[in-house]
């Protein structure tokens, strides 16, 4: 019997909290392909395993995501 796994899906809100940042910028990540996501009844959600690959990866290869509390003032902002 094979099982189709179900993919554990997070709200932008809870995605930015976990990252530290805006819902704003958790979109542009997605866009970028930074993590995964979806649309889902006009939503998005992000892909729970790949938020936690991006932030094992220490933030990207780039590490440039964007805080909340920067305002694009942080040396390591992509915002600014």
């Amino acid at each position: 019997m094979c099982m189709k796994s179900e993919k554990k899906m997070i709200g932008i809100l809870e995605a930015a909290s976990r990252l530290g940042t805006t819902e704003v910028s958790v979109l542009m990540h997605l866009r970028a392909g930074k993590f995964a996501g979806a649309q889902e009844e006009g939503r998005w959600r992000v892909d729970l395993e790949s938020l936690e690959a991006f932030l094992a990866d220490g933030g990207g290869a780039d590490k440039k995501l964007c805080k909340s509390h920067c305002a694009g003032k942080s040396a390591n902002c992509a915002c600014g």
